[in-house]
């Protein structure tokens, strides 16, 4: 059996800083969603 530690997203993820890449909005919802679903 294969065992990831995984933290939760942050709901400050949206004010994460940038180096390169343009601001784009992120869907906090979304995002906390598809980890959970990578979890599983």
């Amino acid at each position: 059996m294969l065992t990831a530690i995984t933290r939760g997203v942050s709901r400050q993820l949206a004010e994460c800083e940038l180096t390169w890449l343009d601001r784009e909005p992120i869907n906090i919802e979304l995002a906390i969603e598809q980890h959970h679903a990578y979890e599983q």
